[in-house]
């Protein structure tokens, strides 16, 4: 059973652990250039509308595991 949101989070927490290599990248590479914000409502309610929708994500690749371990488990 696929789990994205799952393995992305295990992947990020792995990539965070490589300090060494982030900090040569971090001499190397340069990052996006931050923009300001024109409209501070707007930004803030696609931002809440971004977190509702990683939760929805979240919520239904969790209950598709469960189901997948529930097959597994009752022999269906």
């Amino acid at each position: 059973m696929p789990v994205t949101l799952i393995g992305e989070a295990v992947f990020a927490r792995c990539l965070s652990a490589m300090k060494d290599d982030r900090v040569n990248a971090s001499k190397v590479l340069t990052g996006p250039k931050a923009v300001a914000v024109q409209d501070r409502k707007a930004f803030i309610e696609d931002v809440r509308c971004a977190l509702y929708c990683s939760k929805m994500i979240s919520y239904a690749q969790g209950y598709m595991l469960l189901r997948e371990a529930a097959k597994r488990t009752s022999g269906i």
